[in-house]
């Protein structure tokens, strides 16, 4: 009796063990998990206060947060598929954030404006190191959703996008990167993908945007809010809605490419060099004007007068940023100024907006004529042209914008670079000078 009572015992626990086995122990979400989570749900019901959503609607979601809360592995491991539509952007985060997610699983249009959108993490209490993870991963969610904006083609992608959203979630993330925390993050190849996504999106001219309204107005009849508006209305708002990716408008894209170029100097690294490729072929041009004004029988008046201030000027931007003596100066050869160099001295240009001004990135090109007709002797076609006016003198926004750089980021090879400059300038300066001392 006693041993039947015994293995009845011990088939009760067996079968205990074996239930709590095959239904697995629920885990709680781990600590940074779970502040993100509250953080998630403060945002949520403030955000569903402030536009007076649905009870239904803010219940579905808080419900979602619980269970993720409270059995943290198994809900975090679900298909996105198994939730309602207003949790899956969110679920996709989490997983982006905590699971195995790096990238968009589908690549297609429909998941591009469906995004999985960045966290909440403002009022976490989270350890600067959590926060900085945590931070890292946002900015490779946004890279991500950039990527295969690039991918599908922006152009592809607008036309099947009646409402605008690519350019709204463009100019979001565009925006978010002028934090100084996250855009210290970016790296090189991180502005890449920016850049190259940005001059993918087809530029709003006033053509377009009507040749858009009109794809949009067969494809999608009567949808949204803009499918209610007439003709030139909906045109109007196409491109109030595309500013800020028209000039000079582009204010969002200006403040996020200073503020990498401020807060991530190494991401900034091959544009740098290209200015400075792009500053000495400016002076291999003063050189050559000066040379040729030297050899004029008459007008060196008329091509030189100012040529000696401006250099100064330069030479003292260059003092001013206290980076100078290298050990060794690198020597002055034949500038090689490939058109990938210029491209990327024309973005600085564009989005920099040094003081709020820009410098003319063509003018040695535009100037060959000049530089020919002094070569010739025929100073007359040539003095209106070579007098330092706004468009030479503006040599001395690119080199304080390379000299600030050089400050915040004193590699070897990049003081050498600021040092040469240096030293043509003084060279050039010297030469201007003593010729307008002959006069």
């Amino acid at each position: 009796m006693q041993h039947g009572r015994l293995l009845k015992s011990v088939i009760i626990t067996c079968l205990v063990i074996t239930g709590f086995a095959g239904r697995g122990l629920a885990d709680s979400a781990p600590p940074v998990a779970a502040e993100v989570i509250r953080q998630t749900e403060k945002w949520f019901l403030e955000h569903g206060a402030m536009y007076h959503e649905p009870k239904e609607y803010t219940d579905t979601f808080v419900d979602y947060l619980h269970k993720l809360r409270s059995d943290w592995s198994a809900t975090l491991q679900k298909s996105p598929q198994e939730f309602p539509e207003l949790v899956k952007p969110f679920h996709m985060a989490f997983q982006f954030y905590f699971g195995k997610k790096t990238d968009y699983e589908a690549r297609t249009i429909d998941a591009l404006l469906r995004p999985i959108l960045p966290l909440k993490l403002e009022g976490a209490n989270l350890t600067d190191t959590d926060r900085l993870d945590l931070e890292k991963t946002g900015l490779k969610l946004r890279l991500a959703w950039l990527r295969l904006f690039h991918e599908l083609d922006p152009k592809k992608v607008l036309e099947d996008d009646p409402m605008l959203h690519s350019i709204g979630i463009t100019l979001q993330f565009v925006h978010d990167l002028s934090d100084p925390y996250l855009g210290k993050l970016v790296t090189g190849d991180d502005l890449t993908t920016i850049m190259d996504t940005i001059r993918a999106i087809p530029y709003f001219s006033d053509d377009y945007i009507k040749q858009l309204v009109l794809i949009h107005e067969e494809r999608f009849p009567k949808y949204g809010i803009y499918g209610q508006m007439g003709f030139a209305d909906r045109c109007d708002r196409y491109k109030r809605r595309s500013e800020d990716l028209r000039p000079p408008h582009w204010l969002y894209i200006s403040m996020m490419y200073r503020n990498i170029w401020n807060s991530s100097p190494a991401a900034m690294e091959s544009r740098a060099s290209a200015l400075n490729l792009w500053i000495n072929n400016e002076l291999d041009y003063v050189a050559a004007v000066l040379d040729a004004a030297g050899k004029l029988k008459e007008g060196k008046n008329k091509v030189i007068p100012n040529y000696a201030k401006f250099l100064g000027d330069s030479l003292q931007i260059i003092k001013n940023a206290e980076v100078l003596h290298v050990a060794k100066v690198k020597e002055v050869g034949t500038t090689k100024l490939s058109e990938k160099d210029m491209a990327l001295v024309r973005e600085l240009n564009q989005y920099l907006q040094y003081n709020g001004q820009e410098f003319e990135v063509d003018y040695v090109s535009e100037s060959s004529n000049v530089l020919a007709s002094l070569q010739a002797g025929n100073w007359k076609y040539a003095v209106a042209a070579v007098q330092p006016t706004d468009k030479s003198m503006n040599l001395t926004l690119p080199i304080a914008e390379f000299a600030d750089y050089v400050k915040r980021h004193p590699t070897d090879e990049f003081k050498a670079d600021l040092e040469q400059i240096y030293v043509r300038l003084e060279a050039l300066q010297s030469l201007a000078s003593a010729m307008a001392a002959q006069q």
